[in-house]
């Protein structure tokens, strides 16, 4: 019986060994795909010219507005850059297949305090809201000195608008009676940090969509009371880049794809007759199939 009884704990420690064993290798290869993870972001983020080129001049310029007591206390770039495929056909042809990319980059500059700046409300003058914004295109590439004169060009231009706005601001303030609202025109915020790397999985396959949208068209050009009958297909991937003095970045992807198909008729009494659908989805493979 002892000789048993030891012969089945023994098992029973083996099971349990092999069952640790099995648990400890699952959370390592989840241990070890994280650190992956992580580095790669890391160095992803280390290597994005543009981060670095926008982290680099805020720290210039924000410099350069403390040593000239501007009374900045905020100052932030945002860049959006997008890049669409579009695709339309019409009645069974292409009539349109382009790639479009675009960087704009806007400025805020905030002068005067947390409790009031610039961006504070007129009481009984809505004429200049924007004074503080300012946005202009970006070159596609990343090239240092060109983006760091036109962020350097369209920060001077929001600093200037800002300050003759604070100033209309604290006049407007003095002459008027006390306002409900006391609330702070900027909150405080702690530092944010984070960072997606670039997107490199290409999802919009070009001559599928091509195909798709001459076939999906060309049914109306069999329809006698059809006169036009367009397909058009809009794929979106947008990456938005924020920084401001305080520290803080965020970097982040976004997608859309927009499916939009457009008939025109004519009724027999001359009645114009425009019918219009459209789809949405965060990528082209979630849009609804041929059929």
């Amino acid at each position: 019986d002892n000789h048993y009884h030891r012969r089945d704990a023994a098992r029973h420690v083996s099971a349990k060994i092999v069952e640790f064993m099995n648990i400890y290798r699952k959370l390592l290869f989840v241990v070890l795909l994280l650190v992956g993870t992580i580095f790669s972001s890391a160095f992803a983020q280390q290597n994005d010219a543009l981060l670095q080129i926008l982290q680099q001049e805020m720290r210039k310029n924000i410099s350069q507005l403390d040593h000239d007591q501007s009374g900045v206390y905020l100052l932030s770039y945002r860049v959006d850059e997008q890049t669409s495929h579009v695709v339309k056909t019409s009645m069974g042809s292409l009539l349109q297949n382009s790639n479009p990319t675009q960087r704009i980059l806007t400025v805020q500059v905030r002068v005067g305090s947390h409790d009031l700046d610039n961006f504070h409300e007129l009481r009984d003058d809505y004429s200049d809201m924007g004074s503080g914004y300012s946005s202009v295109y970006l070159p596609l590439t990343d090239e240092p000195k060109a983006i760091a004169q036109l962020i350097w060009r369209e920060t001077d231009k929001a600093y200037r608008e800002a300050k003759q706005r604070y100033e209309k601001v604290k006049a407007n303030v003095a002459v008027k009676a006390d306002a409900e609202d006391h609330a702070p025109d900027y909150s405080n915020a702690a530092r944010e940090t984070y960072y997606e790397p670039a997107l490199t999985d290409n999802l919009f396959i070009e001559n599928e969509w091509i195909n798709r949208l001459k076939a999906l068209s060309s049914v109306f050009s069999h329809n006698p009371d059809a006169q036009t009958g367009t397909a058009t297909i809009n794929y979106s991937i947008n990456r938005k880049y924020f920084v401001n003095s305080e520290g803080t970045y965020i970097v982040q992807n976004y997608t859309s794809c927009h499916l939009y198909i457009n008939v025109d008729g004519q009724a027999d009494d001359g009645m114009y007759l425009p019918l219009y659908h459209s789809y949405f989805a965060h990528t082209p493979d979630e849009l609804p199939g041929q059929n």
